[in-house]
């Protein structure tokens, strides 16, 4: 039988609880989900999370009743927090501070009150128009900034080019132009694009049709008969629709692997950049073939250009910088703090990060980390031009998570802007970004060429002069270079002997 001294355990036990105390709170807090990084082969290697979860509101936190299967938000021009509450069928007004200002259920439609039924989406333009998708209603609302009613803009003629019966806008946006572009439930012909009128304009960038390699594979081998049984490819519809800060048009699309977030010009074409190592797959990206796709709901972008995907099967939100790299993802799927069931909403502003989810009916407000505001002020200083500023906090990543690879490449980036190819060379050797390798190498050949061509052209004077004078002194005793090369000479002394 083992005996303890009480007496002499208790110090031993209070040194532990000292020393235990005094560690950091990060050494033993679980974080509510892991942060990864693609390497060159795609695959994931564990790093810093970029976003952290600050609160999670319910109705109650709000000042109002339970929210019941909100689907969106934005905010106005003077900081305000509007709520899509559709299962309730109206929407909520909170102030910076996330305080219940108004409750918008119904509204005065020339002189009869009138309300709301399941809107799913709306707008905020810059001068603070309201557009609400009233979906289950089948019409769009444009209200002024105190929720004045401006137009009711019902369902548009098609003159026969959709074959859709039924009109229920989903999702709607408005550029600089106040043209209006509406997401609407199976309109797989693309954006519907109406006027202040409402009157119909024409279906806007449709989603092309990309069948993968395994299904046309699988149809080579298949009958006749068992082909028109599969499916027919039809474009995707669109989930949600934005307009960025250039006054481009955004995209979303359920269900794709390949440019499932689009930026598209006035003719309808993505203009997306896929500069990053991912290319133009979003979300969870894999190299091996899965049935599992990524539902990507909604997006915002940032005062950088930063592009935030929302990601309903990974529930996780994805941050791209306008060069379409990866700078980090948050979330996932569960019932703590900074996870979520159904994910439906997502809205950006100084650096606060905010989410609905429709099944957990709460609002989740994520913060940056401080790993995250390095990256995010590297990104920026770079992309600003500001390449010597953006190297600091760009080491200062690197000293946080070695793994980063996009800090190589940015220092790397912003050496070559700065002439310094060499060291550029290396960091880009780092991130494995060749293609930004060979152009340093190219440009420090070049640079070296530069630097030592007066030496250079000596060097070749010297070389020239040299052979010169080594064929004079040849001459001079009878040996010739072409005789030695033939093998005359050695032919002639042979039949000497």
């Amino acid at each position: 039988m083992i005996r303890i001294n009480r007496k002499k355990s208790i110090p031993v036990i209070v040194c532990l609880l000292i020393l235990l105390l005094s560690l950091p709170r990060t050494a033993y807090a679980a974080e509510p989900y892991k942060s990864y990084t693609y390497t060159a082969r795609m695959q994931g290697v564990p790093s810093l999370n970029g976003f952290i979860p600050e609160d999670v509101y319910v109705g109650a936190d709000l000042g109002t009743t339970a929210l019941n299967a909100p689907k969106d938000l934005d905010f106005d021009p003077e900081g305000n927090l509007y709520i899509v509450d559709t299962g309730n069928s109206r929407i909520l007004k909170l102030n910076e501070n996330l305080e219940l200002i108004a409750v918008i259920d119904s509204f005065n439609n020339g002189g009869q009150k009138d309300t709301f039924n399941q809107p799913e989406g709306m707008f905020i333009t810059k001068e603070g128009n309201i557009y609400v998708a009233d979906t289950q209603n089948g019409r769009i609302l444009k209200f002024d900034s105190e929720f004045n009613l401006v137009r009711v803009l019902d369902k548009p003629d098609y003159r026969g080019l959709s074959t859709t019966e039924d009109y229920k806008p989903q999702k709607v946006a408005v550029d600089d132009s106040e043209r209006i572009f509406v997401v609407a439930f199976g309109a797989i012909e693309g954006l519907i694009q109406i006027g202040q009128d409402g009157e119909f304009i024409r279906f806007f960038g449709s989603n092309v049709v990309k069948p993968n390699f395994f299904e046309l594979a699988l149809r080579k081998i298949l009958t006749k008969e068992q082909r028109e049984k599969r499916m027919i490819f039809l474009p995707t519809e669109y989930s949600n629709v934005i307009v960025d800060n250039a006054g481009f048009l955004m995209t979303t699309t359920l269900n794709v692997m390949d440019d499932a977030i689009k930026r598209l010009n006035s003719k309808g074409d993505n203009i997306m950049r896929h500069d990053g190592r991912t290319g133009n797959s979003y979300g969870e990206v894999t190299t091996e073939w899965t049935e599992t796709k990524p539902q990507f709901v909604d997006l915002a972008v940032d005062k950088d250009d930063n592009v935030l995907g929302l990601d309903r099967t990974s529930c996780r939100v994805y941050v791209y910088n306008s060069f379409g790299d990866l700078l980090f993802q948050f979330g996932g799927r569960g019932l703590g703090k900074g996870l979520f069931q159904s994910p439906s909403a997502l809205e950006i502003k100084d650096n606060k990060v905010y989410v609905l989810d429709d099944r957990n009916n709460d609002l989740t407000v994520f913060k940056a980390s401080e790993f995250g505001e390095k990256v995010l002020l590297a990104n920026r200083l770079y992309i600003d031009g500001s390449y010597e500023e953006s190297l600091e906090p760009w080491q200062d990543v690197i000293k946080m998570n070695s793994n980063y690879d996009l800090a190589y490449k940015g220092i790397g980036k912003a050496l070559f802007k700065m002439g310094r190819y060499k060291e550029a060379m290396k960091n880009f050797k780092l991130a494995y970004a060749y293609r930004d390798y060979s152009k340093a190498m190219g440009e420090y050949r070049t640079q070296i060429m530069r630097e030592h061509f007066p030496l250079i052209v000596a060097v070749i004077v010297l070389v020239i002069i040299a052979v010169r004078v080594l064929f004079w002194w040849l001459h001079k005793k009878g040996i010739y270079i072409k005789e030695i090369i033939e093998g005359y000479n050695f032919r002639r002394k042979g039949e000497s002997k």
